[in-house]
């Protein structure tokens, strides 16, 4: 994948846009054991204006839709969109990996790092209920969970 590399004009979105490159080209598999940490740095260069980070964000996707063949319309709905609350923009997507992470601890059995998780992530704003979404996820029935979403996806 070396020889791959990515769009320099993105200086927000390189790794996603490499990523990206790279499933394009080789096949890829999500890996549901190899889960990670975030390290949360409110100095970085994607908090300093979040709406820019998600503006970026939508446009190396656009432009992976472009390579695909695929029209941006059409993907819309998979696009970042931003939050009305701006606090939100600045933690991009760590809530949607919150919560698959809590999903994907709790389907292998392993309760207390699916809880652990969901306290880490509730840590980050205790006053926003939005952050409370992988907590709810460590604790519904997993069918439920899958319901919910499946729901939710059939709407958009």
């Amino acid at each position: 994948v070396r020889e791959i590399g990515f769009d320099e004009r993105f200086r927000i979105g390189q790794g996603i846009d490499f990523i990206l490159r790279v499933g394009e080209c080789c096949p890829m598999e999500v890996m549901g054991e190899c889960l990670y940490t975030y390290r949360i740095n409110y100095r970085s260069t994607i908090r300093q204006d979040a709406t820019h980070t998600v503006d970026m964000i939508r446009q190396v996707l656009e432009e992976a839709c472009r390579r695909r063949g695929l029209t941006a319309e059409a993907m819309a709905h998979r696009l970042p969109q931003p939050s009305r609350f701006q606090h939100r923009n600045r933690d991009t997507a760590i809530i949607p990996h919150c919560m698959n992470s809590v999903l994907q601890s709790r389907q292998s059995r392993r309760y207390g790092e699916a809880i652990r998780t969901a306290w880490i992530c509730l840590l980050l704003k205790p006053y926003d209920p939005y952050y409370y979404k992988p907590a709810v996820y460590a604790l519904l029935p997993l069918g439920l969970i899958k319901y919910y979403r499946k729901r939710k996806e059939s709407i958009q």
